[in-house]
């Protein structure tokens, strides 16, 4: 004979937790996963930092030769050759039009609105080849560096040795210029205005740089 149903007990649901083995198991995998990823993100987002760099670099290149098709030459370095203006930032700015193409996304400057419309010290243009004649950027329009990544307006990296030779490496490009700030490399803008991301010892050969150029060229003297 069967027991009424009101006194039957349901079967109990076995319920338990996680055991602390399993808790680690988790936590191990979560930290292993945070291990291969967050590497992986931070060189996604360096990697648009570059872009937008690389991109700002381009534009002041064509702006620059829209400059210098109006005046014969590449803005001068020099800050005193502008009476009103703050030096080759600034009078570049009618030709990019955006005050933000001067500042890297890595080494943001700071706007001053002294200077007009632009001011960057976070990049440097080549001090042999940044104030060139078209005569001068049509000789190296592929090889000259005109602007890069950089802590001021215009550096040569070169160190004289004692023969006489121009010796350019990682370290003095590092000391003339600025250290590297894209993983290890520099994004260098050229006469002819492409731009590419290059190692410092990419970089050695001092005609890159216009050694070959004498200093006259960079005057502000009439062109020929």
């Amino acid at each position: 004979m069967k027991p009424p149903a009101s006194l039957v007990r349901p079967p109990r649901s076995r319920r338990h937790g996680f055991t602390l083995i399993e808790i680690l198991i988790v936590l191990a995998i979560i930290g292993i996963l945070a291990a291969i990823l967050f590497p992986v993100f931070a060189r996604v987002r360096e990697a648009g930092r570059i872009a937008a760099c690389s991109s700002n670099i381009h534009q002041m290149g064509l702006g620059a030769r829209l400059y210098a098709n109006d005046n014969g030459r590449l803005p001068v370095a020099d800050s005193s050759a502008y009476p009103t203006a703050c030096g080759w930032p600034d009078v570049l700015f009618p030709y990019v039009r955006d005050s933000k193409v001067f500042s890297c996304p890595d080494r943001e400057s700071v706007y001053n609105p002294a200077c007009g419309q632009a001011k960057t010290e976070k990049y440097a243009g080549s001090y042999q080849l940044i104030s060139s004649r078209l005569h001068v950027i049509r000789t190296e329009p592929t090889t000259g560096i005109y602007i890069m990544d950089g802590n001021g307006v215009a550096s040569y990296p070169g160190l004289t040795q004692r023969d006489g030779t121009t010796l350019i490496n990682a370290q003095t490009i590092a000391s003339g210029v600025g250290p590297a700030r894209h993983n290890e490399g520099y994004n260098v803008g050229f006469l002819d205005g492409h731009v590419k991301w290059l190692k410092p010892e990419s970089m050695a050969d001092p005609k890159m740089w216009g050694a070959q150029f004498p200093h006259s060229e960079y005057t502000l003297d009439p062109a020929p």
